[in-house]
């Protein structure tokens, strides 16, 4: 299997590509990051999570409402739930709830939420804490680009879309190839 970075130059402008396939991903035994869809009009909603000492409560929330609840233990896991739609995802949050120091310090762990052949990062500019712990200045409400809820709260991920059209419902169908640009003028060119 191969893989390629190219970077295009054009001008004074530069676009960075990275291409990543799904044989790569488990070539190397990691965890595809494609949410497999549910059937009929439902849709899967993924959450890769661990707690810093086992059975840290973790509630899933979608339109503000609990769509599941999961003790979770200290290694990365996908966390599984169907939501209402396929069509969309609103009002995306992922909560620990029930914190303690007793009898150690108990945090959530988010690295990722899937749904819709999309995978979104707990530590995105996008991602929005209520339970993140700040330099020191306990949990404050706010961007921390971090995937650590330290005290009872929340990661907000929005409304999420459904799923991209022509994108493959179930992993190992053939190869997904995900690909992530951003350039610097917007004239740039990408090659795959």
């Amino acid at each position: 299997m191969v893989s390629s970075l190219r970077l295009l130059r054009p001008a004074r402008a530069f676009l960075l590509v990275a291409v990543t396939t799904a044989a790569m991903v488990v070539s190397l035994g990691l965890a595809p990051r494609v949410a497999q869809l549910g059937s009929g009009p439902d849709a899967t909603l993924t959450v890769r999570a661990k707690g810093s000492a086992g059975g840290e409560r973790m509630e899933i929330r979608v339109g503000g409402t609990v769509v599941g609840a999961f003790a979770v233990g200290t290694e990365w896991r996908d966390y599984r739930v169907e939501t209402p739609s396929a069509a969309g995802a609103p009002g995306v949050e992922i909560w620990f709830v029930g914190d303690s120091m007793n009898p150690q310090d108990h945090n959530l762990w988010v690295d990722w939420v899937s749904y819709g052949g999309r995978t979104y990062q707990a530590e995105a500019p996008t991602t929005f804490g209520t339970g993140v712990w700040q330099n020191g200045a306990e949990c404050r409400p706010g961007y921390h680009y971090s995937e650590i809820l330290a005290c009872n709260g929340a990661l907000s991920f929005g409304d999420l879309p459904g799923p991209v059209e022509g994108l493959p419902v179930e992993a190992g169908g053939g190869t997904l190839i995900a690909v992530t640009a951003a350039g610097s003028v917007g004239a740039e060119l990408v090659e795959l």
